[in-house]
């Protein structure tokens, strides 16, 4: 019969003997556990990376475009931008342009003056012309000067009109905006007409009483501070009626601008959470593609694997932990 010789596995205490080690200074198996996890951690810091949270982050987006909601949601934060931005335009249009016709404080008013003020200048048989873009001639150059200050306001303008009317389009596109302006014109009519009335010298509108009012005491003698008095509250209803007529203006024009496909709100939010979906899909498709590895479960795995391969050598060693 062949001798197989015994074969004898060294105790845990004479392996922490040979490494000069006491026995309560052997790792426990949460700690041999733990070595194994941040030495797999470590090793994989320098291989490709799968990044989770980026995963359900983007995920998380996609199911919101999805909402049964999220359109109108959209439509309201559209009409919302709509509305603010019509503000800009016109804080800035009443800038250029103030707030009646031919306003003495806007922008555009002084730098008309101002172009007629250098053209008075020039000297006889000099004549200036608006189409030209560059100068040469320096008896013109001042003119030319102060006209491109003024073009360059009415261009602006210009801009500013032709993006109200793309902002009508839209608003004409919505009932709900479309109803609110519709409202406010509605109000801003019935405020006109008691100020000014059906026509000019209406005399039952309140201006023409106002100013009725004030020619009386003018004529028949009234203190000066009475006369003052009546004026002043004549000029602060006129203030109030150009003020009116300029959101008149403002509101027609917006109102009167034709629906296009374009500037469809509906439309544009529609085109706007697909274009957003899309670009979060595609983003999620590559997070996914992504060939590294989910290293924050691997991590969990090799947990396990460390405490299951502790707790055999310390079951197999005898020692209860």
């Amino acid at each position: 019969m062949a001798y197989f010789p015994s074969i004898s596995f060294p105790s845990l205490s004479g392996i922490a003997s040979t490494l000069k080690a006491p026995l309560g200074y052997m790792p426990t198996l949460s700690g041999m556990a733990s070595v194994a996890t941040s030495t797999a951690n470590y090793a994989a810091s320098f291989l490709p990376q799968k990044n989770t949270a980026d995963i359900q982050r983007l995920t998380r987006a996609v199911e919101t475009l999805k909402a049964p909601d999220i359109i109108d949601q959209t439509i309201v934060s559209e009409r919302q931008a709509l509305k603010d931005r019509k503000l800009e335009l016109e804080v800035r249009y009443d800038e250029i342009c103030g707030k009646f016709f031919e306003d003495p404080t806007s922008d555009i008013h002084k730098a008309w003056l101002g172009f007629k003020a250098e053209e008075a200048k020039l000297p006889s048989g000099k004549t200036f012309d608006p189409t030209s873009t560059t100068c040469t001639d320096p008896d013109l150059q001042a003119t030319f000067d102060a006209f491109q200050e003024f073009l360059a306001l009415e261009t602006e303008r210009q801009s500013i009109v032709a993006e109200i009317e793309t902002i009508g389009s839209a608003v004409n596109s919505d009932t709900t905006l479309k109803s609110e302006y519709t409202d406010m014109k509605r109000e801003i009519d019935a405020q006109l007409h008691s100020l000014s009335g059906d026509y000019y010298e209406d005399p039952n509108c309140e201006l023409d009483k106002l100013w009725k009012a004030y020619r009386a005491k003018a004529d028949g003698g009234a203190p000066a501070d009475e006369v003052q008095a009546a004026f002043d509250v004549f000029l602060i209803k006129d203030e109030m009626r150009k003020a009116f007529e300029h959101l008149q203006f403002m509101l027609e024009r917006l109102l009167s601008s034709p629906e296009t496909t374009e500037t469809n709100i509906q439309k544009t939010a529609e085109t706007k959470v697909e274009k957003q979906k899309q670009v979060f899909e595609a983003a999620l498709q590559d997070a996914q593609d992504n060939k590294g590895v989910d290293w924050s479960s691997l991590a969990v795995s090799t947990l396990k694997l460390g405490a299951l391969a502790g707790g055999y050598i310390l079951l197999e060693s005898g020692v209860v932990l």
